[in-house]
């Protein structure tokens, strides 16, 4: 990078927040709306490319309105950014110019540089607009933080709809720590409705999941119930569809409340509920027993894309071929019965051969008889497979092992244990697994949240003791985002069980410029390396993992005398062949009794605000409505 425009960009970034600080202890941007939209339209010129003509007279116009505020931090901050800006020569510094000012920056002060609303209706627009740009996000991708507080603003607020995405990115992980327990808070406060907003049905529905799966609750069938027929009462489909499967993939009794639920649920356009409607017409449940229109609705789900039809497909031969063979044999039957009288004279003569006869034919049948059995058991395990028994039908077969945790931002699930297998899909970070069969390198599981069954690579599971000492190390979104790579991360968890098991220090990627962690790949020495923070007692530790000959990243080297300010610059090796780390950055001077003493008093105030016991966290208070609607774009 220029340093020229190193200087002036963190000249700018220092400008930036002390105005931001300035304004928000003096009535906030609706007392210096004119004043922040200049700086605002300088730096959207910046972001958009404009010409260094607008530029400069965006500048220009910055710097001549301070004569007009009687504000010295205003004046002096005002002209600093339009003079050192002005300072630009040509757009192709632009990108270097605002990456260096971004990233001193926390996203807060991102986000009040951003334009602001004034009044009841821009206010309105304002808060559709971050609302459709958090959806979007949620949807394809993103800023997952970003769009985690505008869900939890809105759900604090006491709208349901917003209630169920901020359980979503709690459920996930993502732009948040996975929180199992606060999903299900935040699921359970969009149930009961406020206020502001009524009761959330898919909320309703994911409580029930909640309760009967038992995650992020203690299981509880008879609340599980209770929710489940509260949703359906509020007329959510998803809800009918599994009400509708529990009760006739079970042994209950009335089983004409299972058909009437799935055609309820067909009837709002709930496509996998025609496999359960067309299961009631194969076997007369609720309605008159018709094979063409489970076929019909068989053939539609398959078109509409719902999985796994061809189970219903097979258990619609069994029963069509069944009721073939009926028919042939009650024909059979009859003219058996008109020729009865004229054999009888010839049945004496041939009865040692009709006797043979008989014993191979009761043979033949009962073969037969036996092959349809499995036949029909191996359809009806496939349905109940379908219908969530699987834990039932492969306890049949296999013992479900171990519980594992992904450590992967995104982990493939395939079809088989290869990496040339196809691709079911991707598993989110924290998703817990079920494990079945001794693994080699891959795991054959089950994704407890969806019931996804297929394999996954080993590299990427660990178990729950793991799981839970990786998570530990991550400071910030920005090391977990960096540190991406599995064997990375298995090294992270051999530091946080060899090296320092205090969950205080941890590792935090966007300070120092990013600079706290730094991956190498030179011609004799592979790896990475990484500084980690202990914002209690202030102690620094430098790390350094290296690649062995096997591929195998072992612990290298430490380093406890890393000051604050100081940050990675490279990776080096002495004349004795040691590595070592070369940093950058200014070291912070303390005294030894001043450290002393704020170490100290930091302790004792972190162990003074460490609550007796986990409680739920208090509602917060009911705030009035922004008036706009919350629009929900995504099938739970």
């Amino acid at each position: 990078m220029d340093s020229q425009i190193e200087l002036r960009a963190q000249k700018c970034q220092k400008a930036l927040q002390k105005l931001k600080k300035h304004i928000e202890g003096n009535g906030g941007v609706s007392q210096f709306t004119a004043f922040h939209n200049m700086i605002v339209d300088i730096l959207e010129a910046l972001e958009d490319g404009k010409s260094i003509d607008e530029l400069h007279a965006l500048c220009d116009t910055l710097v001549q309105a301070m004569d007009e505020y009687n504000d010295n931090e205003l004046q002096l901050n005002g002209r600093s950014i339009g003079s050192t800006v002005k300072k630009l020569k040509q757009k192709t510094d632009y990108q270097e110019f605002l990456q260096e000012i971004n990233q001193g920056l926390t996203p807060d002060d991102l986000q009040f540089w951003t334009r602001q609303s004034s009044g009841d209706d821009n206010a309105m627009e304002y808060a559709e607009a971050e609302w459709k740009n958090a959806l979007d996000i949620y949807n394809n991708g993103g800023d997952y933080e970003r769009a985690y507080d505008v869900f939890k603003t809105f759900a604090d607020q006491g709208l349901s709809v917003a209630c169920y995405y901020t359980a979503k990115m709690y459920e996930s992980g993502k732009g948040t720590p996975k929180n199992l327990a606060q999903a299900f808070q935040y699921y359970l406060k969009g149930a009961q409705g406020s206020d502001r907003s009524d009761p959330d049905t898919d909320c309703m529905h994911w409580v029930y999941w909640c309760y009967h799966e038992g995650t992020g609750v203690a299981k509880n069938e008879q609340q599980a119930q209770y929710w489940l027929e509260k949703a359906v009462e509020g007329d959510n489909e998803y809800a009918m569809y599994t009400l509708s499967s529990n009760i006739l993939f079970s042994d209950s009794t009335n089983k004409t409340r299972g058909y009437q639920l799935a055609k309820r649920a067909v009837d709002k356009g709930q496509d996998k509920a025609k496999l359960l409607l067309g299961f009631c017409y194969i076997f007369g449940i609720g309605v008159t027993r018709n094979l063409q229109t489970a076929e019909r609705l068989f053939n539609e789900a398959k078109r509409a894309g719902v999985n796994n039809t061809e189970a219903f497909f097979d258990l619609l031969r069994e029963q069509k071929q069944a009721s073939s063979s009926s028919s042939s044999s009650s024909s059979s039957s009859s003219r058996s019965s008109s020729s009865s009288s004229s054999s009888s004279s010839s049945s004496s003569s041939s009865s040692s051969s009709s006797s043979s006869s008989s014993s191979s034919s009761g043979k033949k049948d009962d073969d037969g008889g036996t092959c349809g059995c499995f036949i029909i058991l191996a359809i009806i395990l496939a349905v109940l497979y379908w219908f969530g028994a699987w834990d039932w039908v492969s306890g049949l077969f296999e013992k479900e092992g171990e519980h594992m945790y992904v450590i992967a931002e995104q982990l493939n699930l395939r079809e088989e244990g290869s990496e040339s297998a196809d691709r079911i899909g991707t598993v989110a970070y924290y998703t817990e697994v079920a494990t079945y069969g001794d693994p080699s390198n891959w795991y054959k599981v089950k994704v407890l949240s969806d019931d996804k069954k297929g394999y996954m690579s080993a590299m990427g599971l660990a178990n729950e003791t793991d799981m839970l000492l990786l998570n530990s190390v991550w400071g910030d979104s920005e090391a977990r985002s960096t540190l991406y790579e599995l064997e990375f991360r298995r090294a992270l968890i051999d530091f946080r069980k060899r090296v320092v098991e205090d969950e205080n220090c941890k590792i935090y990627g966007a300070e120092n410029k990013g600079g706290n962690i730094f991956k190498f790949n030179n011609t004799n020495y592979t790896g990475f390396a990484f500084i980690a923070d202990n914002k209690i007692t202030n102690e620094r530790l430098a790390v350094i993992y290296l690649y062995d000959e096997d591929g195998n990243l072992l612990l290298e080297n430490t380093d406890e005398n890393v000051k604050k300010g100081q940050y990675i610059r490279d990776v080096k090796r002495n004349s004795k062949g040691v590595i070592y780390l070369q940093y950058g950055g200014k070291a912070a001077k303390k005294n030894r009794q001043q450290t002393k003493k704020q170490t100290s008093e930091s302790a004792e105030t972190t162990q003074a605000q460490q609550p007796a016991a986990t409680e739920p966290a208090a509602e917060t208070p009911k705030q009035e409505s922004s008036g706009f609607h919350l629009e929900r774009i995504e099938n739970p």
